[in-house]
């Protein structure tokens, strides 16, 4: 029983945390333009990270298999994953430190296709530069972008709702 108390306490002190989440990343993917959807995104996704949504999991580890917040408890460990896959990276997309504001300075996109690997204001930049290298460039990275944001928002809001509506 105290398991169970503890894990709905620690789910209804994260819920605002989540309703947050589920609104930025709904901002983020309204934005039009591919690569600041993606500055957005992992912008929402960045500042989830900090809050104290690694302890809750921690919290809902300890519950016991069967009981009812165990689809809680992998519905949050699925959402912290897709937070892992698209967070901070030192070498990857998103190179942030905790705390910090995701911008189009610190996004890198890129090494697909044979293209180098910029920053998202680099590529912005490259893709007002007439002929038909900075068309294709843009049809390559903007597709990069957004696919990465469909890829993880929708499976996150899903996640997020059953978090705010676990099985009583």
């Amino acid at each position: 029983m105290f398991e169970n108390r503890k894990a709905r306490n620690a789910l209804d002190g994260l819920t605002p945390e989540l309703d947050k989440l589920d609104k930025d990343l709904q901002a983020a993917e309204a934005v039009r333009d591919p690569v600041e959807r993606l500055v957005s995104f992992f912008n929402a996704v960045s500042a989830f990270a900090d809050t104290k949504a690694p302890a809750v999991a921690e919290t809902l580890a300890t519950v016991q298999k069967g009981s009812k917040f165990t689809e809680a408890a992998e519905a949050l460990k699925n959402l912290q994953t897709h937070i892992g896959q698209s967070g901070r990276e030192e070498f990857g997309w998103n190179r942030t430190k905790k705390g910090e504001t995701v911008t189009g300075d610190n996004v890198y996109l890129g090494n697909i296709y044979g293209r180098f690997t910029l920053t998202a204001n680099r590529w912005k930049e490259a893709f007002n530069r007439d002929g038909a290298t900075a068309t294709e460039d843009r049809t390559i990275i903007e597709s990069q972008a957004a696919g990465f944001v469909k890829s993880h928002a929708e499976p996150m809001h899903k996640l997020i709702a059953k978090l705010k509506a676990p099985s009583a």
